[in-house]
Order: structure tokens, then sequence, then C-alpha cells
């Protein structure tokens, strides 16, 4: 096998785990190898109504083995992941507000990620709370998680 084609499959292998966002949608990047080895890229949206769209996430949250993709909005009010391979959208929690960065790490070994989020953002001191919150699942990830604020770290004024 030559560099080229293991770079290639290794590409394929990861590639649904590329996300991006592009005015008003969610997609992927995967790779494809054609014939003669070579490689092309193709994308796939995954939402074409994310409004605002700010950060895709990219976790598996249902221990499946499979990229999931998390999207982020600064005007939708409620926050979603899409179930690979079919992208199937499950709502994690709603009554949000310019939610603008997220983490997930698996924090109590159960194999299923918690999120961080930082939400209700603002660019003046006035219209910002600075909320961090930490989601957690109920045993099954694709039903609503609970949402729990953390702390406040609201803009400062200049």
């Amino acid at each position: 096998m030559t560099l080229r084609s293991r770079t290639a499959a290794f590409l394929a292998g990861i590639a649904s785990a590329v996300a991006f966002l592009a005015p008003g949608s969610l997609g992927t990047v995967r790779a494809q190898v054609g014939a003669g080895g070579g490689l092309r890229f193709v994308t796939h949206t995954i939402d074409g109504e994310l409004a605002s769209g700010y950060q895709p996430v990219v976790a598996d949250l249902n221990r499946d083995g499979r990229p999931d993709v998390i999207g982020l909005s600064t005007r939708i009010g409620e926050l979603a992941w899409y179930e690979n391979p079919g992208w199937q959208r499950h709502v994690l929690t709603t009554g949000l507000n310019r939610s603008i960065n997220a983490a997930a790490r698996d924090l109590d070994g159960d194999g299923i990620p918690e999120i961080a989020l930082a939400h209700e953002f603002g660019t003046t001191h006035a219209s910002s709370l600075g909320i961090l919150s930490l989601l957690t699942h109920g045993g099954d990830p694709t039903a609503p998680w609970t949402i729990r604020e953390v702390d406040r770290t609201p803009a400062t004024p200049s």
C-alpha cells in the first residue's frame, strides 16, 4: 500500500469527524478514495436551518464509536446534537440564548461526555450575563439533558 493510499484510507476513516459551519448550515466533510487512489473531499449538509451557527463540536455522544456533531447557534434557543451516520437531530436542552462555546469531555467515566457550555454572552456589559453551564445526560443521551449553571463571567464595562 502506498503512502498516498494509506493517507487516503486514514482520511476516509476520520472524515465524518470534520464538521463545519457555513451561513445557515452545519455539515461534515468526507474524504473519498477514487479510482487510481485519488482523493476527493465531499461536503454533506447535516442541518440547513441552523441560523447564526457559531461552533460545531465533534464527540461520540452515544457510545457507538462514531463521531456525532453538536451545533451551537447564537440565535436558536436550544442546543441539539446530530447522531452519526443518519444525522438524526436530538435536542439537548432548551431556553438558551447566545450559545457561543462548548466542550465535550467524559468527566464521570461512563463513556458519554458531559458538555460545558458558555451562553448568554453579549458584546456589552448590560447585555452579557456570561453563564457557564454543565450539561449531563440521564442515561439516555437522545433524551433532553440536565443543565446546571456553574459560574458567571459577564463582559466587563469598558
